[in-house]
């Protein structure tokens, strides 16, 4: 925390790859639990994969699962997220 500014930065093979920062640590908390949801339901969808479902229903649907137990904020905040994405790709339609 520097000025009361709080950061996050995610660095990749040595190199600042993303930097967040805010004077809400929610909006620092938000991106790191959003990654980490990510790669857990990414995991779990791989699991349990159904041919014919688009992938991302059962990643995203887990990943707000998870997301809601850890703030209900951070849950509504994905879902835009992923309503916005669905604007633009729609869910495909598996055989």
């Amino acid at each position: 925390m520097s000025n009361n500014e709080y950061h996050y930065v995610i660095m990749e093979r040595g190199k600042e790859n993303k930097h967040y920062r805010s004077l809400d640590i929610n909006d620092i908390l938000y991106p790191l639990f959003e990654g980490i949801t990510f790669s857990l339901a990414s995991k779990y969808e791989l699991k349990n994969r159904n041919e014919k479902e688009d992938p991302r229903k059962l990643l995203w649907s887990k990943q707000l699962e998870l997301l809601g137990k850890i703030d209900p904020l951070f849950k509504e905040r994905c879902q835009k997220e992923i309503d916005s994405i669905l604007k633009i790709a729609p869910y495909k339609k598996c055989n």
